[in-house]
């Protein structure tokens, strides 16, 4: 997959496997390094856990940093199905190597969550979330460490979302999260057992 040339098409690797990684490279990080690399080619990753007892966390990293999507599979007579939906995702892709770009102030640490590839860009973190089909929805959490108070009211953080659209024009979104200060009284409100 990685010697083909398919500027202009879709290309995706679909893993149907047990996903115990027990031969060759087993290594999550550099499995997950391998998913990007293709990535990075224009070929997604999607991977299928089947039955009881798959590493979970190995087949969604890899489906994170390939940007493709990670499916469980519980019974073989699913499969059929479910790879029918993520065929016909395929053939609806409408936004083309989607990333999220934020803008975080020097103050505020943040943390990826769930193994999305990302790296830092024109001082920007910038998320790689792969393809999109109309309507499809993807969730990428972000946990935020803030600065105390001090003269600070309130902390902001600039979102960006682009893509390449069917005809290779860009797309782009722009959303802006202010998170604001709250006094210590209406902390205290909200908090469970407080006093």
């Amino acid at each position: 997959m990685a010697e083909a040339d398919g500027e202009g098409q879709l290309e995706r690797v679909l893993l149907l496997t047990d996903g115990l990684a027990n031969v060759g490279i087993t290594d999550l990080e550099e499995l997950g390094r391998h998913a990007h690399q293709l990535n990075n080619r224009g070929v997604s990753t999607s991977t299928f856990g089947v039955g009881e007892g798959f590493n979970e966390h190995l087949l969604e990293h890899m489906a994170n940093q390939g940007g493709g999507n990670f499916h469980f599979i519980e019974h073989p007579r699913s499969i059929p199905a479910i790879f029918l939906r993520e065929l016909q995702e395929m053939a609806s892709v409408t936004a083309r190597k989607v990333e999220l770009a934020l803008t975080i102030p020097a103050q505020v640490d943040i943390q990826v969550l769930g193994g999305w590839k990302q790296e830092v860009r024109l001082g920007k973190l910038v998320i790689s979330v792969g393809d999109l089909a109309s309507c499809q929805r993807r969730e990428v959490f972000v946990k935020l460490l803030v600065p105390p108070r001090g003269s600070l009211k309130e902390v902001k953080i600039m979102a960006e979302a682009l893509a390449k659209g069917e005809d290779d024009e860009i797309l782009s979104q722009l959303a802006e999260l202010v998170l604001h200060y709250a006094p210590k009284n209406k902390v205290q409100a909200v908090r469970p057992g407080s006093m």
